[in-house]
């Protein structure tokens, strides 16, 4: 092996490694995304539930004020 093989091979290793530490990084930013997505779903789902509960309440408020 001469030494344009092994500034090559040390080479390909570094792009190896960075392309590993870029996957990892990607892989930690999509399950930071999952979890994000969770909680707004679970903010979306309490959303929900006042607005019916908002909207029961005025349903009882016109009941009782027409009557």
């Amino acid at each position: 092996m001469d030494s344009d093989d092994i500034v090559t091979n040390a080479v390909t290793d570094a792009i190896t490694a960075a392309t590993a530490a870029v996957r990892a990084a990607a892989d930690a930013v999509t399950a930071a995304a999952a979890t994000v997505t969770v909680a707004a779903n679970a903010v979306t789902a309490a959303v929900a539930v006042v607005t019916a509960a908002t909207v029961a309440a005025a349903a009882v408020t016109t009941v009782v004020t027409t009557v």
